[in-house]
């Protein structure tokens, strides 16, 4: 019985370790994520400095209490941005952690990202950033909860696991029209091969690829559409969010804004559609505060009961002195850096 026991927690730790790859952390709210996403999107926002927390429970319904838990924290500024002509360079460091399972296997991450944003025009406004990534990982398993007699019968088997990260990426914004502006980015994380394994097998944790981008259009003064969508691709999985939000402007004062968002989105995990996304977001003088919930669609939806799992983002921007203004002018209209 000891032996079967003992195989059971191989099968855990391997498959948890496993399933972390396809699980490594991703928001529905991405745009409210911006440094998990692509460190060239450091700075790129209209202020001079932000935070952002996000808060993620998913797979509650069927794993109760041991349901994946993850929480992220960030912070980015501009610098430099008057001596440089309206050009800048972002710094920024961001953290998670991530928790799931009954052997409290988790993750944490302390990261840190620069990046410089070049304006290529100014008329119609276009800018290209990029960004470098470095974090130092953590990962660690609760040994006390194996129902073992003895844990050190497992060869080779360790609690902590431990590496350093890079990665680096690009970002595009451009506004051809003034009812119009769109944005695109590039990112790969996980450049360096790192052995994340607790029983020292060999598992690359496998360079992760993103791809994103979003659209303002807008409708009307008060009325604007945002596509957005975000590709990942990371050793075997492959994954796509796509969504559309409206935007509708309650109120406008100079920079303090007050607007609802609302929306629908979708993720396709490989092969298949995984969950639809439902998206409520409003922004109140320099807040913005985002819900999201994810409903499961794929084959799992009847031991799950199609219930996904919630998330909570919470952005504050503190806005720049006037003399520090990175506002453009383009045709005659205002426009600020690129929306997130």
């Amino acid at each position: 019985m000891k032996s079967i026991i003992k195989i059971y927690f191989l099968i855990s730790v391997t498959m948890g370790v496993l399933q972390s790859q396809a699980q490594d952390i991703h928001f529905s709210q991405h745009y409210l994520s911006p440094l998990n996403v692509n460190p060239a999107l450091v700075g790129q926002f209209n202020g001079c400095f932000r935070f952002n927390m996000n808060y993620r429970n998913q797979w509650g319904s069927l794993m109760g209490s041991n349901s994946f838990k993850t929480t992220s924290f960030a912070a980015d500024a501009q610098i430099l941005k008057e001596q440089l002509g309206g050009n800048f360079i972002g710094i920024g460091a961001n953290f998670y952690s991530d928790k799931a399972g009954e052997l409290g296997y988790g993750t944490q991450v302390i990261g840190f990202n620069i990046g410089y944003c070049q304006i290529l025009n100014k008329k119609k406004p276009l800018t290209l950033s990029a960004g470098l990534h470095v974090s130092d990982w953590s990962k660690k398993l609760d040994l006390s909860k194996v129902s073992l007699d003895d844990v050190n019968d497992i060869p080779n088997l360790t609690a902590n696991v431990s590496f350093v990260d890079f990665g680096t990426g690009l970002f595009l914004y451009h506004q051809p029209l003034k009812w119009l502006n769109y944005n695109v980015g590039f990112s790969i994380l996980h450049l360096n091969s790192v052995n994340q394994t607790f029983v020292r097998l060999q598992d690359d944790l496998g360079k992760k690829k993103q791809f994103h981008g979003s659209a303002y259009m807008q409708v009307s003064d008060a009325f604007t559409l945002i596509p957005s969508f975000l590709y990942i691709n990371q050793q075997n999985s492959k994954q796509t969010q796509a969504s559309v939000l409206a935007k509708v402007l309650i109120d406008e004062n100079g920079d303090r804004e007050t607007s609802i968002y609302f929306g629908l989105g979708t993720r396709i995990a490989k092969p298949s559609i995984d969950a639809a996304t439902f998206y409520f977001r409003l922004d109140f003088y320099h807040f913005a505060l985002g819900l999201s919930y994810d409903f499961n669609v794929s084959q799992l939806r009847y031991e799950s009961k199609s219930l996904g799992g919630p998330e909570f983002a919470l952005q504050y921007l503190i806005r720049c002195p006037k003399s520090k203004s990175i506002m453009y002018r383009g045709r005659g209209k205002k426009m600020f850096c690129p929306r997130f």
